[in-house]
């Protein structure tokens, strides 16, 4: 069996050893991303052009540019596949829905679209090369194509920005897609059209979806088999239940009192699922990181159970103090209860109490803030500039003393700055009073955007330590908690994808990425 091939695919490849093209190998290709430019009116060859140009500039690309005219591979796609910058690594989509980094693990594909491009024939050759993606690959077009908007909720709107020009949708994409798939395989077809195909599945290389789910599916699935003519699911039947906008009933007015006992706003308990019981729900899936369209499906109900069985469970007595704000949750802790370790270990499979602590190194896993802990440095800060260390740059640093003082001050060195040896904890982070990331060479789009967060304070009237994480948070916003919460100083530690923390033995969140350090206290 072969893939008709409809079209040419040009390759015209980025330099090598670039930042745009590093030139490492992609292992195995596990999905797609489907982007589109988000530049109208510029061609497939006026965007890779651009990226030649800019080879040095920045650590973004894609694998593929399509237009009306041509597909043109810019990085290795099919032979010798090379890593890709086309998903901002600290969103977690990728890794919750795939286990996987969509720059490691996925090629990214770009639509061109404007009033200068021809929409039907771009979204033709757009079509077909991911459904050749996917047969060269030996993925599932149903469930192994992904928007970067799904990924990347809070900031993307592609592809479907692009389809809109041409009026078209996401959920349509993926099933012309399929069909597109069915139809170059040359064997002996079904169409997508009927929306009571039951589940999807795979069956003589044909792919087949139950498309009133399409826009949800947020995981792979296991291909469904035959037997003797006898469907058999390999995974347990899919919850049929899905309550969305416009429905009615008592399904509806029992998710409205639990939305309601977990803080979020949904007006009357009236069991309509109208706009303020949507965006309860679109709230709920941004704070805890869930595919965010305002359906309350599957996912959305077990996340509801779940932090319902948390806040009925008894919290264990602890000298730190945990409650919870409608979605910031907070720890009050003795200042000289706090200690750091050093422990390189993800997230989930981390024991006890804890929180994330300072900015580190991804490659090597050395930390680049200060970690003090009884006297001893455990971790020095470290400033980057043009791939050198640089040591003119004063950042925030949260420092108790072991005679119970508590301060923040910008510290450039530590060792030169502070006698260690009264310093009972330290930790760096980028300084919340004032909040200046620019002063602190921070970069505020990667450091400062809406994403999950955690923030240290310390409230001088009542001596306590503030932690507090939060969801869909700007650093302007976890400066806002720590105001609001009393604190007279303060500090933001690493957030995004590092956020991971435990407060009397109640999860708040916990992820994949591997930690270099953490803080912890007294319990």
């Amino acid at each position: 069996m072969g893939f008709k091939i409809k079209y040419n695919i040009i390759k015209n490849y980025l330099p090598l050893d670039t930042k745009r093209r590093p030139g490492t190998k992609l292992d195995k290709v596990l999905f797609l991303v489907a982007h589109d430019t988000g530049n109208k009116n510029s061609s497939a060859n006026q965007n890779v052009t651009y990226f030649k140009n800019t080879a040095n500039d920045t650590f973004a690309s894609a694998h593929i540019f399509v237009d009306d005219k041509e597909i043109i591979e810019c990085i290795p796609s099919f032979n010798n596949v090379e890593i890709a910058w086309h998903v901002w690594k600290s969103k977690l989509g990728d890794n919750r829905i795939y286990n996987a980094d969509a720059n490691y693990s996925a090629i990214g594909v770009e639509y061109c679209y404007g009033d200068n491009i021809d929409a039907n024939e771009a979204y033709k050759k757009y079509v077909w090369v991911l459904a050749y993606l996917c047969y060269y690959h030996n993925l599932n077009p149903i469930t192994d194509i992904i928007g970067h908007m799904v990924l990347d909720p809070e900031r993307k709107t592609d592809p479907q920005n692009g389809l809109n020009d041409s009026g078209r949708n996401y959920r349509q994409l993926i099933i012309d897609v399929v069909n597109e798939y069915n139809d170059c395989i040359n064997g002996d077809l079904i169409k997508l059209e009927s929306s009571e195909v039951i589940k999807s599945y795979k069956f003589n290389n044909r792919y087949y979806v139950k498309l009133s789910d399409i826009e949800h599916i947020i995981k792979p699935l296991e291909f469904i088999s035959f037997n003797n003519n006898v469907l058999k699911n390999k995974e347990s039947e899919v919850d049929t239940l899905l309550l969305k906008y416009g429905m009615r009933g008592n399904k509806v007015e029992q998710l409205q009192r639990n939305l309601k006992k977990l803080g979020y706003n949904v007006g009357d308990i009236d069991g309509i699922y109208g706009s303020k019981t949507y965006n309860a729900v679109y709230k709920l899936q941004k704070d805890y990181d869930l595919l965010v369209d305002g359906v309350a499906g599957e996912q959305v109900l077990n996340k509801i159970k779940e932090l319902l069985n948390n806040e009925s469970k008894q919290v264990i007595q602890s000298k730190a103090k945990y409650y919870q704000i409608a979605s910031t949750h907070i720890l009050e802790v003795n200042p000289m209860d706090l200690h750091a370790e050093i422990i390189k270990e993800r997230g989930d499979k981390i024991k006890g109490d804890f929180v994330n602590g300072t900015f580190f190194n991804y490659t090597n896993y050395t930390s680049t803030g200060n970690i003090v802990v009884n006297g001893k440095l455990l971790g020095k800060q470290q400033i980057y500039k043009n791939g050198k260390t640089w040591d003119y740059v004063k950042r925030g640093n949260f420092i108790v003393y072991k005679d119970g003082t508590v301060a923040v001050k910008m510290i450039m060195d530590i060792e030169k700055e502070e006698d260690i040896s009264k310093i009972h904890f330290a930790i760096s982070g980028f300084n919340m009073f004032p909040l200046d990331l620019k002063a602190e060479w921070f970069n505020p789009k990667e450091v400062g955007y809406q994403t999950w967060r955690t923030v240290l304070g310390y409230k001088k009237s009542d001596n306590k330590v503030i932690i507090a994480v939060r969801p869909s948070s700007t650093a302007e916003r976890g400066q806002q908690t720590l105001i609001n919460l009393g604190c007279d100083i303060g500090i933001g530690l690493d957030s995004g994808g590092s956020t991971n923390a435990r407060f009397n033995g109640k999860t708040i969140r916990t992820t994949s990425r591997v930690l270099q350090n953490i803080i912890r206290w007294e319990v």
